[in-house]
């Protein structure tokens, strides 16, 4: 009995080790400082494919740099633009319920990150815009496109060039819903900022 209490405790005092061992290995693997600078070269490297609608490309390599962004531990911006450009792809090929998700992550995320008010967070919730125009949700479409529009003109400027680009796409977006009294106004208002932003 003596001899077979011993071989446990062994086993167990084994088992204890390795289990310390294996804790130590996830923590060395979710360091910060061993994934970040690899992080940032897939986040680049998908961006540039999804630039060049390449998303046979973008699509693999986003989600590996969404997947690492977690891994690295709880920092929101990360997260925050791994999801946003992971979304940008899912909406670009069709995956409306991905891009859903993706772009739910990314708006709470660069919320936590930049703040409630930020151009940041404008960028999202234009793209959160469209897709809920993709998804024939054209009411929640608008209001996205508006809030995204009343964001960037109040911090960056009526003037703005991201603003000028606000109102193209809510004209657009009223033009599709063949609503052309809402959306001239808006093209109209967008000529300005386009000529001005381009030295015209």
């Amino acid at each position: 009995t003596g001899h077979r209490a011993t071989r446990y405790n062994a086993g167990m005092k084994q088992r204890e080790l390795l289990m310390a061992f294996v804790a130590c290995c996830s923590i060395a693997f979710m360091s910060p400082t061993l994934h970040a600078d690899e992080w940032h070269d897939q986040l680049e490297e998908g961006a540039a494919a999804l630039r060049a609608r390449d998303y046979v490309t973008a699509l693999p390599v986003l989600n590996k740099a969404y997947t690492d962004a977690k891994l690295l531990g709880n920092d929101d911006s990360r997260i925050a633009y791994s999801a946003y450009l992971l979304g940008q792809c899912h909406l670009n090929t069709g995956q409306l319920s991905d891009a859903d998700t993706m772009f739910a992550e990314a708006l709470q995320a660069m919320r936590k990150a930049r703040g409630e008010k930020d151009p940041q967070v404008a960028n999202v919730l234009d793209y959160i815009g469209r897709l809920r125009y993709a998804q024939g949700r054209y009411a929640d479409a608008i209001e996205s496109l508006k809030a995204s529009l009343d964001m960037r003109r109040e911090v960056l400027g009526e003037d703005h060039i991201d603003v000028g680009k606000s109102l193209n796409n809510l004209a657009e977006m009223y033009r599709a819903m063949r609503r052309g009294d809402m959306a001239e106004p808006l093209y109209e208002e967008a000529v300005p900022i386009y000529e001005k932003a381009h030295g015209e």
